[in-house]
C-alpha cells in the first residue's frame, strides 16, 4: 500500500522483477547538471509524484479516491496479476479480462501526467460540485434515495460521493479507448498474438524505465507492442500471422535483441532508468550514459 499521497505513475509491480536479492534496484537518473548518477533504492521510492492523483472534492470524501479505488483496484492491481502470468510464461492462461487489464493500463499509461490530469481533475470536481448543490437543493431526490433514519446532511454526503465515483470511473474507463481510424488501442492491442520471449541465453540483461514499452498501434501497417517484463524476458504483441521478431531465435540474435531493445529503453525513458545492479565504472554504465538522454 502507498503512502497517502505518494502516488505511483509507474507502478511498483513492473519494478520488483528487476529487485536484487536485498529487495532494490539500481535507478538511474540525470542530475541537475546533466550527469548520469546511480543510487539503489526499492521500488516504493521510484516512479511517484506526490498527490498526483489527489482531488479536494470539497466535502466529498476521500481525496485519494482516484490513487485507491481507480488506479489501484482497476488497473494497477490487476495489470500487476496479468504481468505476473506473463513472467511464469503462462500466456496460454490469461483470460479476457487478463489482457484487457494491461491493454488498459498501457493506453492509460501514456496519460499519468500532472499536466494531463489536472484538467480532468478540475471538470470532475466541477461535475461533483454541481451534483451536491442539486442534491442539497431537492427534497424529491432526498425522499425518494434516503435510506431509513437517514438525514438529509448525511444522505448529501453519501449521494454526491456515490455519484462522483459513478461518474469518475466512468470518465476514466473511457479514456482507455482512445480513437484511431479503425478501432480503439485498447481493443486492438487485445486483438494482437500475445507472446513471452526469453532471452535468459544473452549474456546481457534487460533494463526497464519508467516508459520501457514500445505502442506502435494505428502508426503503421503492423501493430505491435513491445515490453521487458523482467531481465531476461520480453512481452510482446504483435500479429497472429506474417513473419516474427522471433523467427529464427538464436544466441547470436538474442544478444543483438537486448542490446537494441536496451537502446530503446534508454531513449525512450522520461525520468529514469532500472537494472538490478550496476557500478560507475561498468560496461553498463557507460552503455547508459550514452543512450540516456532525459532524466534531468
Amino acid at each position: 500500500m502507498n503512502s497517502p499521497g505518494k502516488h505511483h505513475w509507474w507502478p511498483q509491480a513492473f519494478q520488483r522483477p528487476w529487485a536484487n536479492d536485498t529487495g532494490v534496484v539500481t535507478r538511474f537518473i540525470r542530475d541537475k547538471n546533466g550527469r548520469l548518477v546511480s543510487k539503489k533504492l526499492g521500488p516504493k521510492g521510484i516512479g511517484y509524484e506526490r498527490n498526483l492523483y489527489s482531488m479536494t472534492w470539497d466535502n466529498f470524501a476521500d481525496p485519494q479516491f482516484i490513487e485507491t479505488t481507480f488506479f489501484a483496484s482497476v488497473i494497477d492491481d490487476p495489470a500487476a496479476k496479468t504481468l505476473a502470468k506473463l513472467i511464469d510464461g503462462k500466456v496460454d492462461e490469461l483470460t479476457t479480462e487478463d489482457r484487457s487489464t494491461l491493454a488498459g493500463f498501457l493506453c492509460l499509461s501514456h496519460f499519468r501526467r500532472a499536466d494531463i490530469l489536472k484538467p480532468a481533475q478540475d471538470k470532475l470536481e466541477k461535475a461533483s460540485r454541481e451534483i451536491l448543490t442539486a442534491a442539497a437543493d431537492s427534497d424529491e431526490v432526498y425522499l425518494k434515495n434516503h435510506r431509513p433514519g437517514e438525514s438529509k446532511k448525511e444522505f448529501i454526503t453519501r449521494y454526491a460521493a456515490l455519484q462522483r465515483d459513478i461518474l469518475l470511473k466512468d470518465v476514466l474507463k473511457l479514456a482507455v479507448q482512445l480513437p484511431t481510424k479503425e478501432r480503439s488501442y485498447f481493443s486492438r492491442i487485445q486483438e494482437l498474438c500475445w507472446k513471452v520471449v526469453d532471452v535468459s541465453v544473452s549474456d546481457l540483461a534487460l533494463l526497464s524505465s519508467d516508459k520501457p514499452y514500445t505502442l506502435a498501434i494505428g502508426f503503421s501497417d503492423t501493430d505491435n507492442v513491445i515490453m521487458p517484463i523482467s531481465p531476461n524476458k520480453i512481452f510482446l504483441a504483435e500479429p497472429k500471422s506474417g513473419l516474427s521478431i522471433i523467427d529464427g531465435f538464436t544466441r547470436a540474435n538474442a544478444r543483438k535483441m537486448v542490446s537494441n531493445l536496451n537502446t530503446h529503453v534508454c531513449q525512450g525513458a522520461k525520468s529514469f532508468i532500472i537494472t538490478p545492479s550496476c557500478t560507475p565504472d561498468s560496461a553498463l554504465f557507460k552503455f547508459v550514459d550514452k543512450h540516456f538522454k532525459r532524466g534531468t
